[in-house]
């Protein structure tokens, strides 16, 4: 076979500089150098819901267009509802970006720590929604209705 003068150049060429893989000549470089090591941000794991160790919701209430008494009430018949299911985690959706939402939230935080203090045995918003809440309750509770005890 026969070559031009073009691809006789271009042989020679290529016999006097060898192919060499750069990414591996760098990663080998980069070897020598010691860096310190990148911190990772703890914030990081509050976006992966794996990492968020909360327990999986058996029943979920959204309150939205509720007024807060009407919202209390629901929430207090669904405790009553999943207690004779053999249930104990239930999702609450109140919204979070409404005024009147917030009001909604404010006051199930009262009535967690208050009237729900022997009722609600783990409490918390989702860390990356904050019109949500997890609700855990006791397995032995007893919600004490007006003019019972």
């Amino acid at each position: 076979m026969e070559y031009n003068d073009e691809e006789k150049f271009q042989l020679e060429w290529m016999a006097s500089h060898p192919l060499t893989d750069k990414d591996k000549e760098l990663a080998l470089t980069l070897s020598f150098v010691s860096r310190p090591q990148k911190k990772v941000a703890k914030n990081k794991d509050k976006r992966n819901p794996s990492a968020w160790n909360l327990p999986l919701p058996e029943q979920e209430l959204d309150l939205h267009g509720f007024p807060i008494d009407e919202a209390m009430a629901a929430i207090e018949e669904m405790f009553e509802a999943m207690k004779l299911a053999n249930m104990t985690v239930l999702r609450l959706i109140h919204g979070g970006g409404h005024p009147s939402s917030s009001q909604i939230k404010r006051t199930i935080d009262k009535k967690v720590r208050s009237e729900w203090k022997g009722v609600v045995k783990f409490y918390t918003t989702e860390p990356n929604n904050a019109g949500a809440s997890i609700i855990q309750l006791d397995k032995n509770y007893s919600l004490n209705k007006k003019g019972q005890k």
